[in-house]
Formats: structure tokens, C-alpha cells, sequence
């Protein structure tokens, strides 16, 4: 690759090498190559390839190289991959040859290449992304920030959208990082930045998501009146109740089964998947959607301090789903309105559960939502109509699409309810306690306040009990005998 040899001197060069066990080869090819071998002018498509015993050997191979030629050779290598390499097989190669360009000299290309170059670098950062290493994805991301500010100052007026998405971008990975300050200090300037109403909203969007993860609940609700009233949408001030019944009335007639006309006779009703199917409006209206994305991203904050207005927005968004079609966040606000039918006492269980269910199905191409699709499940829905050790199976399958999407916030809560309903449905006390700090560790490596909160709080619950169990006092309230009561009322002789 580097040095432009065929094969065969290739592997003559490194035959030395390999006899002292420097080098290994990576399958049994290598031996059509070994010096006095016959066959090798007779296979033309074998391929070899060697690698170093010990990353060590590497280093110190590498540092034989004068660090005068070591960019130039970086470079060579970086750019034989990307040309000669199918789109495919690049992308499994990505993170070497954007490292390779990273340590060569690319100040010199012309504008064609370093552009290719800076797309390589942000490709990089996505997939680094959506692989979890968010320290890594930064990495990639402001070495494509590096790269633009040396070929146009000026990219935020001639390139405003790559610009926007590259800093949308790493503020998610500083998030999903706990990196507040960087995350804030780059909201800030895209919110500066910004060219229009959406994309002021966006950077407030990005906001709240830190204020909630933060657990700054009242900062969060505030950014997004913000934000909602950017979009021309607003969260009433006043009889927040009263509006929420409109909306539930209204999405009844719509969709539910349970609901009976003012004639007494039920009409039959279409799902809420088979009334969207003739409505893709949400689908081309970038302010709908993000109407319903902020509505998500301000769950746990109006959950948690305003409950009014927790249960608004998500009928709210239930209420858009079914006049415009089904968006990416739509199965979020669908499963919190039917956690919120489920708690109404009034027997609306049952179209909780439908909504849930619907939810679910709704979610499978959106890991982002199936975290939440599956908490709230959890948390408040399926065990009106299951078991309730169902629950956890909820709780575990919403993790992982948490960890899939990045979105740690909910990975958290996910692990702290399914801490909870171990206890619930009875599992052992130790076995309880070492999965708990377990989740506890993970909740303040990802600098959940609200999960660690929780977690400990169970914690010590359990370690409590677990004490009491050692030392008999559970044991002896349970094995002994209740005494006897007088079934004689008291009764005064005044």
C-alpha cells in the first residue's frame, strides 16, 4: 500500500519478520509467498495480510520512521484506502483512514479533496455516535469543525446547513457525555447562529434536554414555552384541566373503542395507525414535528413539578397525530395518554392499555422512542391487564433501545424502575441490592441526577432490610405467634 510493491516482494520484505514472530499472519496465505515457493505467478487474487504481535512492535516500527516522512505516509495510506475501497468496505474502515488524515498534512490539498475529507471526518462521528462512544464522536465532530475553519472562515453564511447539523451534532454527543459546559457554550451558538424560527427552537430544544438531564425541572418547562411559542403552539396558562378533557372527549370519538355516542349506539372506529395512514402532513412539516419532539423532551420536567401540564401536551400530541399522521415521536405521547387513562380511576384502563399497545407497535423503527414506549409501559400501564413481573421485561428492553439510540436519560430510568419492581415482585434482598448498585453506578456515570436520586434512595431500603433479615428481626416478626385479641369493644361507662 505504501510502498508500492506487489505482494510477493511484500511478503519477501517481511519474511524476516515473521520467522522471529514479530509479524503474524492473519491466515494460512501467507505461505504461497514464502521465498522459493512455485505457485506464486500462478495465483494472481490470494490475499495476505500481516499483522504486528504486540501493539508495542508497532510503536516501536513506527518510530524508525523519520517524523519528517510519517504525514506524507499517513496520507498515502488514507488516500489508497478511500480510493481503491468500495463504500461499504470504507465505512467498516472508517476510523483508520480519518486518524490517517488526522496525523498527515492536508493543509495542502485542493478544495475538492479536504472537502472529502471533512465528510469523512463527520461520517465518522455518526457511526462513532451511534456506537456509543460519544468521547470518540466529539473527537471526529470538532476534527471537522478544525478542518472547515481552515478552508472558509465564513461557513456559517455559505454553508449554513452543514454547519447547523455539525453542531447539532456534537452538542448530542456532549450530552449523552454529561459535557454540559461545551453542550450549553455550542446551544448558545447555533441559537445565535440560527436563521429562522425552527432552528432557534431546535437550540432551545437541545437546551432543555441538558436542563432536564440536569434535574433543573422549572429552567426546562420555561425553555420550552420558549420553544412551543417560537412554533406559533402554546401550553395554556389557566384551566389546563378543563383543555385536557376537550382533548380527551375529542380523541375518544376518534379512536377509542369504549366510547359510546350520545345515541347510545357505538360506531365502529379505525386505530390510530389506521388513521394516519391517509395522513403524511406531520411527515412534510418540519414545525409539527418538532412541536411533537419538544413535547417529548419536556416529559420528565412537567411530570415531576407540573403534572397540569405534563397531561396536556401529551393529549396535545395525541390530539396532532390523529389530524396530521404518525411522526418519530408520536408514540411517546400516545403511551403517557394512556398512563394518564390508566391512573384516571374511572375504569379507562382498558383504553390505556390499548393506547400502550398501539405505542409498542408504533415504535419498532424508532429505538429513540421504544425507550420511552417501554418505560412508560412499565412504569404505569401493563400490569392493569398483566402480571406484573411483566413489567420488568419492559424495563430491560427499553435500556437497550436507550443504549441503542443514546439516549442515556431514559437508559437511567429504565434501570431505576426495574430496580424497583425486582423488589416489587419479591426477588432476593442481596440479589436485589447488587443489581441496584450496579444501576447506581452506571446512573452517576452518566450523570443522571434524578435515577442516582432514586437509586440510592433504594439502596438504602434494601440494606436496611437486608440488616434486619441478618440479625432475625424479620425472621422472629414472622415465626411468632400473634397474640390473641379480645374481640370486646371499649366502651365507656360515663
Amino acid at each position: 500500500m505504501v510502498c508500492d510493491r506487489g505482494r510477493d516482494e511484500v511478503a519477501a520484505s517481511l519474511w524476516r519478520g515473521l520467522q522471529e514472530g514479530l509479524v503474524v499472519p492473519e491466515s494460512e496465505t501467507y505461505k504461497f509467498f514464502q521465498p522459493g515457493s512455485r505457485e506464486v505467478k500462478e495465483i494472481k487474487e490470494v490475499s495476505v495480510g500481516y499483522r504486528f504481535l504486540h501493539d508495542r512492535i508497532q510503536q516501536a516500527s513506527y518510530s524508525l520512521v523519520p517524523s519528517e516522512d510519517r504525514p506524507i505516509i499517513h496520507f498515502i495510506i488514507a488516500e489508497t484506502i478511500r480510493i481503491s475501497k468500495s463504500s461499504t468496505v470504507l465505512d467498516g474502515m472508517i476510523f483508520d483512514v480519518v486518524n490517517h488524515y488526522n496525523q498527515a498534512n492536508i493543509d495542502s490539498l485542493d478544495t475538492e479533496k479536504a472537502w472529502q475529507v471533512v465528510k469523512l471526518s463527520l461520517r465518522a462521528g455518526r457511526k462513532a455516535k451511534s456506537a456509543t462512544a460519544f468521547d470518540a464522536a466529539s473527537d471526529y465532530f470538532n476534527m471537522a469543525l478544525a478542518q472547515i475553519a481552515n478552508l472558509d472562515e465564513g461557513a456559517w453564511e455559505t454553508r449554513y446547513e452543514l454547519m447547523f447539523e455539525l453542531h447539532v451534532d456534537i452538542i448530542k454527543a456532549k450530552i449523552a457525555g454529561a459535557c454540559w459546559n461545551e453542550a450549553e457554550q455550542k446551544s448558545k451558538i447555533i441559537y445565535e447562529k440560527s436563521r429562522d424560527r425552527l432552528d432557534r427552537a431546535i437550540s432551545l430544544q437541545l437546551l432543555i434536554e441538558q436542563s432536564a438531564q440536569r434535574g433543573e425541572f422549572e429552567k426546562a418547562i420555561e425553555q420550552g414555552r420558549q420553544a412551543l411559542g417560537l412554533l406559533d403552539e402554546e401550553i395554556p396558562e389557566t384551566d389546563i384541566e378543563g383543555k385536557l378533557e376537550e382533548l380527551i372527549v375529542d380523541i375518544r370519538q376518534r379512536c377509542l373503542p369504549g366510547f359510546r355516542r350520545a345515541s347510545g349506539r357505538h360506531r365502529k372506529k379505525k386505530t390510530i395507525v389506521e388513521l394516519s395512514e391517509d395522513r403524511t402532513k406531520v411527515l412534510e412539516d418540519r414545525r409539527l414535528q418538532k412541536i411533537l419532539a419538544i413535547f417529548s423532551v419536556l416529559d420528565a420536567p412537567t411530570y415531576l413539578v407540573r403534572p397540569d401540564i405534563w397531561k396536556f401536551i401529551n393529549g396535545r400530541s395525541v390530539q396532532i397525530t390523529l389530524a396530521y399522521g404518525v411522526a418519530p415521536e408520536s408514540p411517546a405521547g400516545q403511551v403517557r395518554l394512556g398512563q394518564i387513562l390508566c391512573g384516571r380511576l374511572d375504569g379507562s384502563y382498558a383504553e390505556g392499555f390499548v393506547l400502550g399497545q398501539s405505542a409498542m407497535a408504533l415504535s419498532d423503527p424508532y429505538p429513540e422512542q421504544k425507550c420511552i414506549v417501554c418505560f412508560e409501559m412499565g412504569l404505569a400501564i401493563n400490569h392493569w391487564m398483566k402480571p406484573l413481573r411483566e413489567n420488568i421485561d419492559f424495563f430491560r428492553l427499553g435500556f437497550q433501545a436507550a443504549l441503542e439510540s443514546g439516549i442515556l436519560l431514559y437508559a437511567g430510568y429504565n434501570l431505576m424502575f426495574e430496580s424497583y419492581y425486582l423488589h416489587y415482585t419479591g426477588q432476593e434482598i442481596s440479589e436485589n441490592l447488587s443489581t441496584t448498585e450496579e444501576y447506581l453506578r452506571f446512573s452517576e456515570r452518566t450523570k443522571n441526577s434524578l435515577a442516582t436520586v432514586l437509586l440510592k434512595g433504594i439502596s438504602i431500603h434494601l440494606e436496611r432490610l437486608q440488616a434486619q433479615t441478618d440479625c432475625g428481626t424479620w425472621r422472629d416478626k414472622l415465626l411468632k405467634p400473634s397474640p390473641k385479641k379480645s374481640l370486646s369493644m371499649p366502651c365507656s361507662l360515663n
